[in-house]
């Protein structure tokens, strides 16, 4: 592998580069899965279904499966995981509004 696309080195495959190591700073891009509900989903739901899932990530049967992939298990809590989204979104859109990317139409609505 010449490098990877995350913003740290993996320690799965300690001797491969980033891509900011290797001379491309600023791609560095990482795949994240998370849980999304409705807007008005109460809160003790929200809470119970983020405490079952943290449960679930950081049981020994999902790291065995997960971290092999050379990713990373980070559980947040709603509000952070929020924050992180928002924060991900502008990101991105940041990128694409400079790369000029036409998405043909598509729309996150």
């Amino acid at each position: 592998m010449l490098a990877i696309a995350s913003d740290k080195r993996s320690p799965e495959i300690p001797d491969v580069p980033t891509m900011a190591e290797a001379g491309a700073p600023g791609v560095g891009i990482d795949t994240w899965f998370g849980v999304l509900g409705p807007r008005d989903m109460p809160a003790p739901v929200v809470d119970k279904l983020n405490a079952e899932f943290t449960k679930a990530v950081n049981s020994p049967e999902v790291k065995k499966l997960v971290l092999p992939q050379v990713a990373d298990i980070i559980p947040m809590s709603p509000a952070a995981f929020k924050k992180f989204l928002v924060e991900d979104l502008a990101r991105v859109q940041t990128i694409v509004t400079e790369a000029h990317i036409d998405a043909a139409g598509a729309s996150l609505n």
